[in-house]
């Protein structure tokens, strides 16, 4: 073979031998009556996989210029454990390199990241080309070999520099950015951000090797486990970032624990990388790793099929950054050829992904912002809400009082008073019961629940909202299976029930019907409470179950409260291990679901 303009892929020009003993010489091997069966390489990298054998490679360059040509033969992978290259010209002159990943970085005949191997060859004549491969840990890197005109080598090395230089900058400049961020917000998803890039920028630096030529030269061991140690490190920090960055623990806590999960397995695999081989750590890693990238894909999808934002920015960042290594992973398998598009596509599919992930982070902010300014809103309406239901009944129970104390009322009147000091006094004590009940029940956990009558329950409960079903003119109908029982707090069930078919009659018309039956299904028990009324606009059925929400600004929507009610009743759901599903249209109605285990 002979150098061609902008480079000729050693790969397929060469042939290879197996030293199973790895006990054999350059002599030996070189001996024209060696038996050895060398096989032709058909790839453009030679990848010998897993394997504890030592791997002989040989071709010849020849020159048919006029004059000499000095050339470089590159091997753009600096993780090979030992590399020995002999360089055997036609008059005898043979010149001997020993180096690699577990030799001193002095070694090198060029002080470069890459292993490069300067020789000249002389007009007419042929090189005899030998490499020896061993492996300390029984793996062997794929091998992109590449010969040079030397000229051509130092301008295709400058533009390969430059790119490598601002790509480290782009992400350096990043993790600065998001780490000044993390500063002053103390975002835990920042905090697994900032881990995250400088896990990536440590693990590139150091396949790349640039750690080993800039930091540590001769720590020979760190040099070559690192790579695995920053390898896992990153991917684990990415995890917990995933976990943080959609909420998977609020969305679904058994979600969020298998990502951080997989976060604490990969730390552990890095932390194994230090204390096993490369070989024996393969082995375990790459299954783990599909299944680790399949779940990651599959939560990213799932969520953004669910109008997740968080999810669709981080879904397209992972996309976009697989974009970037596939070709260079079938690259290293030998199904695409070593070139430009492959060996930066990496480089641009991280970058556009560092970029995608910092601009979905400060969108979340913005998101948190708005988030942060609805919850005032509500936390203000709800304050006001709050005064104005305890202010009315402490304004008649005070009045009542002063008229009662001073003698300005009959017999009868004073009764009248009593009776209306009374219910102004229970309203009072439930208003509180429900601010008392919303804060225990949030840390509480139900259990050894007894089985109990559901029909009792909803018949007392609509004796209790009867006087106010009168005064608005609304008819109540029950259809109740008769024999339903369930595991459940009869206080908090009774309390749901009371808010469900209060807020049934309270938002209807006069004339307005409610339906409340009750009935097995599969295993679960299922109460609907539904209404003609007034109905709940779409824009407002994800957030009536929040604490303190109200739509008091919906047309129709004049009745006070707290809004406590819908919140209590689907947080009592959760807790008996049910869920609380609500379905409305204006000027139509509203039906509640309250759906309990059987």
């Amino acid at each position: 073979m002979e150098p061609t303009a902008g480079g000729q892929v050693v790969g397929p020009q060469l042939e290879f031998f197996e030293d199973s003993t790895g006990e054999l010489t350059l002599e030996q091997v070189s001996a024209p009556e060696f038996g050895g069966p060398w096989q032709r390489s058909r790839q453009d990298t030679v990848n010998f996989g897993l394997s504890p054998s030592v791997y002989w490679l040989r071709f010849k360059v020849e020159n048919r210029q006029s004059s000499e040509e000095d050339l470089i033969l590159e091997l753009s992978m600096p993780l090979v454990d030992y590399l020995d290259v002999y360089l055997r010209s036609q008059d005898g002159h043979q010149i001997d390199y020993r180096t690699g990943d577990r030799r001193d970085f002095d070694t090198r005949p060029v002080v470069h990241r890459n292993f490069l191997f300067p020789f000249r060859t002389q007009p007419g004549s042929q090189t005899e080309v030998y490499l020896r491969l061993a492996s300390e840990d029984g793996f062997h890197e794929a091998l992109p070999l590449t010969l040079w005109r030397q000229a051509e080598f130092t301008a295709k090395d400058a533009l390969a520099e430059r790119v490598v230089g601002a790509y480290i900058g782009v992400l350096g400049i990043m993790l600065l950015y998001n780490l000044v961020i993390l500063f002053y917000i103390k975002d835990r998803s920042y905090l697994f951000y900032v881990l995250y890039l400088a896990g990536y920028l440590l693990w590139y630096a150091a396949y790349a090797g640039l750690l080993k030529q800039y930091l540590w030269p001769t720590a020979n061991w760190w040099a070559n486990h690192g790579v695995i140690f920053f390898g896992s490190l990153f991917p684990a920090a990415f995890a917990w970032f995933a976990d943080s960055f959609m909420n998977l623990a609020g969305r679904k806590p058994w979600l969020g624990r298998l990502i951080r999960l997989m976060g604490a397995v990969w730390l552990l695999l890095g932390l194994a990388a230090l204390l096993i081989d490369y070989s024996t750590w393969l082995s375990v890693t790459p299954p783990f790793a599909v299944f680790a990238l399949l779940s990651a894909l599959v939560v990213g999808f799932y969520y953004s099929a669910k109008g997740v934002r968080a999810a669709r920015i981080y879904s397209v960042s992972f996309l976009v950054l697989l974009a970037g290594f596939i070709p260079f992973w079938l690259k290293i398998a030998g199904v695409l050829p070593s070139n430009s598009f492959t060996e930066n596509a990496p480089l641009v599919g991280s970058a556009l992904e560092v970029l995608l992930l910092s601009v979905g982070l400060a969108d979340r902010i913005n998101v948190l912002n708005k988030e942060m300014a609805r919850l005032n809103m509500v936390k203000d309406e709800f304050l006001a809400n709050l005064s104005h239901e305890m202010r009315t009944p402490l304004t008649t129970i005070q009045s009542y009082a002063e008229m009662m104390s001073e003698g300005m009322a009959g017999e009868e009147t004073v009764k009248a008073y009593a009776r209306q000091i009374e219910e102004d006094g229970a309203r009072l004590n439930l208003l509180i019961e429900d601010l008392l009940l919303a804060t225990r029940l949030d840390s509480s956990i139900l259990h050894d629940l007894p089985r109990l009558s559901i029909a009792p329950l909803i018949d007392q409960s609509v004796k209790r909202s009867a006087p106010l079903a009168r005064e608005r003119e609304v008819r109540v109908h029950i259809d109740v299976t008769s024999g339903l029982q369930a595991p459940c707090d009869a206080g908090l069930l009774s309390r749901t029930l009371d808010h469900l078919i209060q807020n049934a009659i309270r938002y209807n018309n006069a004339g307005g019907e409610v339906h409340i039956s009750a009935r097995a299904d599969s295993n679960k028990i299922t109460i609907l409470v539904r209404d003609n009324g007034i109905g709940i606009d779409e824009s407002h059925l994800s957030h009536v179950c929040e604490r303190f929400y109200r739509v008091d600004t919906s047309i129709g929507y004049k009745e006070s409260g707290t809004g406590l009610g819908l919140y209590l009743a689907s947080l009592t759901a959760t807790k008996h291990g049910g869920q609380l599903l609500i379905r409305s249209q204006l000027q139509v109605g509203t039906t509640v679901e309250l759906q309990l285990p059987a």
